[in-house]
């Protein structure tokens, strides 16, 4: 069976009997603006899922964009880090028009989103035919300017990219809970 047929199957919840299929150790490649050494939540949860699926016999390989003192390419914890150079950057969000052929060959993409370039993953995904999954971390927002390119890219090829997941996902409760309303 090929690759991503293999990977479509794992990422279904179960056939009708509710027994889970099995695809055997799985190429995972998960993309992300922000890596570790760099101290932010994508960065860090894309880390805890990598070694996680490592951890489960899988290979996982994230894609990143280079820091300042971090080596282009380590493993970490069962996790291989290729760390790439951008060609432009818009705050941490890094344009990496390397990932267009460096995620060939994935059984499964893994896409922390949003941020500004992480579009090309979505493509890179189509062009390989492999199955795309989509964590959508958080709203950006800008103001001005900024806030207007934010908003058109967003509702354009950010658009184009969550349509683009192989499987719809959903939080089924609000990830922070909702303060009280104070008593006035």
């Amino acid at each position: 069976m090929h690759a991503s047929r293999r990977a479509v199957g794992a990422l279904d919840t179960g056939t009708a009997r509710g027994a889970r299929r099995d695809p055997g150790p799985l190429k995972i490649a998960l993309v992300t603006a922000t890596f570790p050494p760099y101290r932010g939540g994508t960065g860090n949860v894309c880390f805890h899922n990598a070694r996680e699926l490592a951890r489960r016999g899988h290979e996982a390989h994230v894609f990143t964009a280079a820091l300042p003192g971090a080596p282009a390419h380590e493993t970490i914890e069962g996790v291989v880090v290729h760390r790439l150079r951008p060609l432009a950057r818009a705050g941490n969000a890094p344009l990496l028009p390397a990932l267009s052929w460096r995620l060939r060959g994935f059984d499964v993409i893994h896409l922390h989103y949003p941020f500004f370039g992480g579009e090309i993953t979505a493509l890179a995904a189509k062009l390989s035919r492999a199955p795309l999954v989509i964590t959508y971390h958080q709203d950006v927002l800008l103001s001005g300017v900024a806030g207007l390119l934010e908003r058109l890219l967003r509702r354009t090829v950010g658009r184009l990219a969550l349509r683009s997941a192989t499987r719809p996902a959903k939080l089924t409760r609000p990830v922070m809970p909702r303060r009280p309303a104070s008593a006035s």
